[in-house]
């Protein structure tokens, strides 16, 4: 796994067992671990690619057996792991070993006909100095069996190693990159060392080392960083490089954003649907550390937490619109679901229904009382648009004020047609019925009653144009008048009172003498219409002539049931009782005479 430093390195645990002996067989190194005899099978492994350690994987105190071998020609010390505010490393040194010390850590052997960047680096710190022990070598015939002193070694990096060197006197853990170190001159399989020759008298400067990388020059070794302010509202950006590999192919990143409680990532979770390079912070990262991880192919790169995240306020943004059926009797709901808040705290909303004469929001009113999400639909709504306004709160800022779009309101399901009729004894005696079921009365303007004659499928030019109001809970009836000069019978005659509204076939285009759809013979389809054009009431059944049917009323009447209130744009027998000369089953084939056998104006 590979894991980033704040030190700036890259690192591959290599997981491989190797060892750690003595050529001269001194029974132990610093008492951290038995010695073995140069003659014991001790192997180095192989590695391919990318050489890189920063010493995490040991436990403090053993000898660094991962990725290393560790051999000691003379001398009781080893290269061992330290620790030092949780960064690891290894350290060798001959102070008060009271003797020489001859102490080599060899890498894994590398195959430098497949490395492309020839390169490798690592960090220094030095302490109690008093001469140079440390030497960097590389060996192409090391069997990884023997004592190294055996075997062809060469130098490398002496002058990076002499800069950084018996530059301090203290134990400060003050770390110091060597930079590029270049490894050209290895062209087939080698080992590369480190070599500590001190004494316990003469020479016994501690050496520490750390982020040892082989094979990538630290121009491509990925750095991942974060910039932006830890404050809600503010954007954080993933800084990532390179941006292109050593064959200068484009690298491609995928990031993924984490929250957690503490600069030490306790609780750390990720951040979903946060997979971009950049990260907007929100109220919900108040006093949470935030960090990003960049993944290139299988490799992982971290950075340190930003944070604590300082919580911040923004005025929410409304929304509204408005869902449900737009007619009477039914609810409407404001959907606010598109609200937003820029810290993400949940929002409370007020509301306050409007209703306006058209969509544009002509003389526009508050419906008094109406301040919750939801808005039952009454009569007195019937063609009317109605709009919503909210304003949301975030428990600190109110947003400005949002309102929804007009919705205009299909007119009334409680006006409906409640009676018809067409006397066996006189004509002039054809009359229709409404009945308004609401508690309010029903302005008439603009409703119609149309006729489709016989089985045809385009309604009638006859069509009756309501004017008038009709009370609540009342009737509203349709009858024929007389010219008065005529000795006609007509409703008045009939039934002995005037209807609510006059109506005569025989139309010359003067008062009381209209063309109407009212004078039916009992075998056509009768339709409310409301002024919005939609059919809302019908009896029968379009193209289909009523004769011998169940909506036949020739002779006869039909009756709306009492049981029902509310208008059907469907055609429903169940819900009329006929009575007529040759009706279908269900019918009553019994003709009607006026005017004992009609009611007009009693629901």
């Amino acid at each position: 796994m590979i894991n980033y430093k704040n030190k700036g390195a890259y690192y591959l645990s290599l997981m491989l067992l190797v060892f750690s002996f003595s050529c001269n067989n001194d029974d132990d190194a610093s008492g951290t671990s038995e010695l073995s005899s140069c003659n014991d099978d001790v192997y180095i492994t192989s590695a391919s690619g990318l050489f890189s350690d920063d010493f995490q994987a040991y436990n403090p105190f053993s000898m660094p057996s991962v990725n290393w071998v560790s051999v000691t020609e003379y001398g009781s010390r080893s290269f061992i792991v330290k620790s030092y505010q949780g960064e690891q490393f290894a350290e060798m040194s001959s102070y008060s070993s009271n003797e020489e010390n001859k102490t080599w850590l060899i890498s894994q052997k590398l195959d430098f006909t497949t490395i492309v960047d020839k390169n490798m680096s690592f960090e220094l710190a030095d302490a109690l100095q008093n001469g140079n022990p440390l030497k960097l070598m590389y060996s192409t015939n090391y069997d990884g069996t023997s004592c190294p002193n055996n075997f062809t070694w060469n130098t490398l990096g002496e002058t990076q190693i002499a800069q950084l060197i018996n530059n301090e006197d203290n134990d400060d853990f003050n770390f110091e990159p060597t930079g590029e170190i270049d490894l050209s001159e290895i062209n087939e399989e080698a080992v590369i060392a480190f070599l500590y020759e001190g004494s316990g008298n003469g020479t016994v400067t501690k050496i520490q080392i750390d982020n040892v990388i082989i094979g990538q020059s630290l121009a491509y070794v990925p750095v991942l960083t974060i910039s932006g302010e830890n404050e809600s509202g503010q954007i954080l950006t993933a800084n990532y490089s390179p941006t292109e590999d050593v064959e200068g192919n484009a690298i491609t990143v995928a990031y993924q954003w984490y929250r957690a409680d503490d600069v030490l990532g306790i609780n750390e979770l990720p951040i979903s649907g946060e997979t971009n390079e950049t990260y907007l912070l929100t109220n919900i990262d108040s006093g949470k550390y935030i960090t990003a991880k960049a993944t290139v192919g299988s490799i992982e790169t971290t950075t340190t937490y930003a944070g604590p995240i300082i919580g911040v306020n923004t005025p929410p943004n409304a929304a509204v619109s408005i869902i449900g059926i737009t007619i009477s009797g039914e609810t409407l709901t404001a959907d606010t679901s598109t609200s937003t808040d820029l810290e993400g705290d949940a929002l409370a909303f007020t509301y306050q229904w409007y209703s306006a004469d058209d969509a544009s929001g002509t003389n526009e009113m508050a419906i008094t009382g109406e301040t919750s999400n939801t808005y039952t639909l009454s009569d007195t709504d019937s063609g009317k648009y109605i709009s919503v306004k909210v304003i949301a709160n975030d428990g600190i800022l109110n947003s400005t004020e949002a309102t929804s779009n007009y919705v205009g309101i299909s007119y009334t399901k409680s006006l409906f047609i409640s009676e018809l009729s067409d006397p066996e004894n006189d004509t002039r005696g054809r009359f229709v019925e409404l009945y308004n079921s609401s508690d309010v009365d029903i302005n008439l303007t603009g409703w119609k009653i149309i006729r489709y004659t016989n089985d045809d499928t385009t309604a009638s030019l006859e069509e009756h144009i309501l004017v008038g109001t009709i009370a609540a809970n009342s009737t509203f009836v349709i009858g024929k008048i007389s010219d008065p000069t005529t000795t006609t019978s007509d409703f008045v005659s009939i039934y002995g009172f005037d209807p609510d509204q006059a109506a005569d076939q025989h139309s010359d285009g003067t008062i009381n003498k209209v063309v109407t759809a009212i004078d039916s013979n009992g075998d056509d389809q009768i339709l409310l219409i409301s002024p919005d054009g939609s059919t809302m009431d019908i009896f029968g059944i379009i193209g289909q002539d009523g004769s011998g049917t169940a909506h036949e009323f020739e002779d006869g009447k039909a009756v709306r049931k009492l049981s029902i209130t509310q208008s059907n744009s469907v055609w429903d027998s169940s819900e009329w009782d006929v009575w007529n000369d040759t009706g279908d089953a269900g019918t009553t084939n019994a003709p009607q005479q006026a005017p004992m056998d009609f009611t007009p104006g009693i629901r």
